[in-house]
């Protein structure tokens, strides 16, 4: 029985390996070895024509692809932490769990992209376009997002822990049990934008524009907001002076 097991699964293997190789090089096109020489030995490649590329897996740290065209570009698992994206064309890329801290994306275009599960600790998304993009699961925790265009964005789950959201767009987003403790959120547009479980724990919440949005749920613990300090859902203290029963 168990030899018999063996040999269906090396049966498997010599099935689904080169399967599963015609299957992504049918869905990933070429790359042209001069770019791809600039991206893996150079570290560089500024405004690049990249569009749908298959670049899954790589070790693109530190690479500069300031103004490149990525749009419709494969990513997933790539490795650009600390890369200079800026100004760049990541328009309906998919970053699937890709490696994005402390990357500079500052002004570029991630307009109907899939950025789910990827990390981006400490990334600087200043005035990036993120329209309609899903970051579900994704953590931006401490990530500079100052002035971004977030409308319509998918973000459930999503870690923003001591995030910098001062003055973004968050129009229609979906911010369902987002991590938002300690972030600031002054002078953000959340019109219509969902924050259920969402949670705002020390968050700074001033001058934000609150209009038909979601927040019967959501936690406000110490949290700055247009009417003031509020303290909705924090943790119950424990009772002064209990003691453990267990003796």
């Amino acid at each position: 029985m168990r030899s018999l097991l063996v040999i269906l699964l090396a049966i498997l293997v010599l099935v689904l390996v080169p399967l599963g190789f015609v299957i992504v090089n049918s869905w990933t096109p070429d790359v042209d070895e001069a770019l791809l020489d600039r991206l893996e030995n150079q570290r560089s490649c500024e405004n690049c024509d990249l569009r749908q590329a298959g670049l899954w897996w790589m070790d693109l740290q530190g690479v500069n692809l300031t103004g490149a065209n990525l749009s419709g570009a494969s990513l997933w698992w790539t490795d650009l932490r600390r890369a200079n994206l800026s100004h760049a064309d990541l328009s309906r890329t998919s970053l699937w769990w890709a490696e994005l801290q402390d990357v500079n994306l500052q002004g570029a275009s991630l307009a109907d992209a899939v950025l789910g599960r990827a990390t981006l600790q400490r990334a600087n998304l200043a005035g990036a376009n993120l329209g309609n993009t899903d970051m579900s699961g994704s953590n931006l925790s401490e990530a500079n997002l100052q002035g971004a265009d977030l409308n319509r964005a998918h973000m459930l789950h999503a870690i923003l822990y001591g995030a910098n959201l001062r003055g973004a767009d968050l129009t229609d987003a979906n911010l369902f049990g987002v991590d938002l403790r300690g972030a600031d959120l002054s002078g953000v547009n959340l019109t219509r934008a969902s924050l259920s479980e969402a949670d705002f724990t020390d968050a700074d919440l001033s001058g934000a524009d609150l209009t038909e949005t979601l927040i019967d749920t959501a936690i406000f613990c110490r949290t700055r907001t247009p009417w003031g300090i509020e303290n909705r859902g924090c943790p119950a203290a424990p009772a002064a002076g209990a003691q453990s029963s267990e003796r």
